[in-house]
């Protein structure tokens, strides 16, 4: 249940981040990125605490330095003093979120709980950038209109996206997924996996 809240979390919160900028609210999305950035210090705290072998230990603590990395690189896109920054939203943000959904895995936490968190946070990340941005939470379109794209233009590449009824099916699908998970007092983590081959 923790890495699911965590990361749904961090992803509503990077939601509310990309949405104030987009909003032009410059002080609450600089709060909303420093408390982004204390989460991945908390997590990281918690890293320490975690029994895993030293290459375990730096692998996710690189992850969650490419999480702080990205969150920066967000702030950066929207902050017309900084500029430290290549400008790509898209990129930035799959760094913030990537890396601390990598960081989690390689924790050893819950990899269902992690899976399950996806499409749930995704639905808040996408409602905030909306409301905030002040289009309807429901609002499809990114930097393609049809919303069936968005683009990276660092990586000179175009990500396709599932229409927004898919994914409210896969939300509602990994919250009952999650919930069997914990009625049934099961999870995994990736070294699990890795021991039982």
């Amino acid at each position: 249940m923790i890495p699911f809240t965590f990361l749904t979390i961090f992803r509503a919160l990077s939601g509310l981040q990309n949405g104030l900028g987009y909003g032009r609210r410059q002080l609450a999305r600089a709060i909303i990125s420093i408390l982004m950035l204390l989460n991945v210090a908390a997590l990281s705290i918690y890293l320490h605490l975690l029994p895993l072998l030293p290459w375990q230990h730096w692998l996710a603590l690189c992850c969650l330095l490419i999480s702080a990395i990205g969150t920066l690189g967000v702030e950066d896109n929207f902050s017309a003093r900084l500029q430290l920054f290549r400008q790509d939203i898209h990129f930035w943000e799959l760094l913030a979120t990537g890396g601390v959904t990598l960081a989690c895995i390689l924790m050893g936490l819950d990899l269902i709980g992690i899976a399950c968190s996806i499409y749930p946070g995704l639905i808040l990340h996408k409602g905030f950038v909306n409301t905030c941005s002040g289009l309807n939470w429901w609002y499809h379109g990114t930097d393609d209109a049809t919303g069936k794209t968005f683009n990276v233009p660092l990586l000179g590449i175009r990500i396709p996206r599932m229409t927004l009824r898919l994914r409210i099916i896969f939300a509602a699908v990994s919250i009952l997924l999650l919930v069997s998970s914990i009625v049934l007092h099961f999870n995994v983590s990736l070294y699990h996996l890795a021991s039982m081959l």
